[in-house]
């Protein structure tokens, strides 16, 4: 076994119906709210259900989103819990925490329990094609960019999770230590993170590689200036953004954390190609830092969630001819990456 990691959350029926029956108790007797209806979304990581009740005082409806965490630390309950309030700091008071567990006691991870978040979803995750043309109107993304413009008013002075306990000081310091930001991006599925270094162990990829990333990664961050590090929502796609008549909402805050703006499309674009998208981002955006800069940033991003991707592949599994295969992949994207800018493509 190359990585091995905790098991995630795996649940039987019988299993389900207990945890609802110990969660719809919970809010009845705690909040005065009774469950009537309760039913699965299926999306996502995690075990996430709609949930329907009133309150027993004055028998208003109420309606509920369940997130039950199936890996251990991953999103954290209590990042989340933080975030939401930092929200409604910003008068975004649609994030409401109902009640949230970081326990064991009910689900071996924890979960929460949100006010739902009313809106419609208006376009969904196929849409995104890396075929946009400059001079198109993207209304989604323009709705993210004025939307996040105001979230990004919630400032840090570190990089890192939001409740410090993996942070640095500065853009550089991060940079600087991308090992240690990839080791613990994962939760807790790992008691000691996850090393890169045991990749090299496994003769997954050469100590040369690795050290060439690295300094790779440093060098580049040098043309970067000192950045402000920013409330980041990091999950920019269409089927997370609602609208309530005609006011976007962001749903769906677990991949928040405190960093420089240009990792939200930096992710985006990680996922779904397309400079396109990236540069008509900016041109919503309108940022104050030049073009080489957030290309730049972009560009390291990506490096990180190719590192991301390869610890992935490489969780819970031997090493064999078809791994080895995406691997050299994965080290060639890494390097077109490194090697050569994003935006001009």
């Amino acid at each position: 076994m190359i990585l091995k990691t905790k098991e995630f959350l795996t649940l039987t029926v019988e299993d389900i119906k207990g945890i609802h029956r110990d969660i719809t108790l919970l809010l009845e007797k705690k909040y005065s709210i009774v469950i009537t209806h309760i039913k699965e979304i299926e999306d996502g990581q995690n075990l996430n259900f709609f949930m329907e009740g009133y309150y027993k005082d004055n028998k208003n409806n109420i309606k509920l989103f369940l997130k039950i965490i199936s890996k251990d630390g991953y999103p954290d309950i209590a990042t989340l819990y933080k975030c939401y309030g930092l929200l409604n700091s910003i008068g975004l008071n649609y994030y409401n925490i109902i009640h949230h567990d970081t326990s064991n006691g009910i689900t071996p991870y924890g979960f929460i329990a949100q006010e739902w978040i009313e809106g419609k979803v208006r376009t969904s995750n196929n849409d995104i094609e890396p075929t946009f043309n400059q001079d198109m109107d993207i209304p989604w993304l323009r709705d993210y960019a004025n939307v996040l413009k105001q979230i990004h008013s919630i400032k840090f002075d570190y990089f890192g999770d939001l409740n410090g306990n993996v942070k640095f000081d500065s853009i550089h310091e991060y940079y600087d230590n991308i090992e240690e930001v990839v080791r613990w991006s994962f939760g807790n599925v790992k008691d000691d993170g996850i090393h890169l270094k045991e990749l090299v162990e496994h003769e997954i990829f050469d100590e040369d590689f690795l050290t060439y990333v690295l300094t790779s990664i440093r060098k580049l961050s040098q043309k970067i200036t000192p950045k402000q590090s920013v409330l980041i929502y990091g999950d920019m796609f269409q089927s997370n953004i609602v609208y309530y008549g005609d006011e976007p909402r962001i749903i769906d805050w677990d991949e928040c954390r405190a960093n420089w703006w240009v990792y939200e499309i930096a992710r985006t674009t990680y996922y779904a190609d397309s400079p396109t998208l990236a540069t008509k981002f900016i041109e919503y955006y309108q940022p104050e830092e030049s073009m080489e800069e957030i290309d730049i940033g972009i560009r390291i991003e990506h490096v990180k969630q190719h590192l991301r991707r390869l610890c992935i592949m490489c969780m819970n599994r031997e090493k064999d001819h078809e791994l080895m295969v995406k691997v050299e992949s994965m080290k060639f994207n890494i390097i077109d990456r490194l090697e050569n800018k994003y935006l001009s493509r």
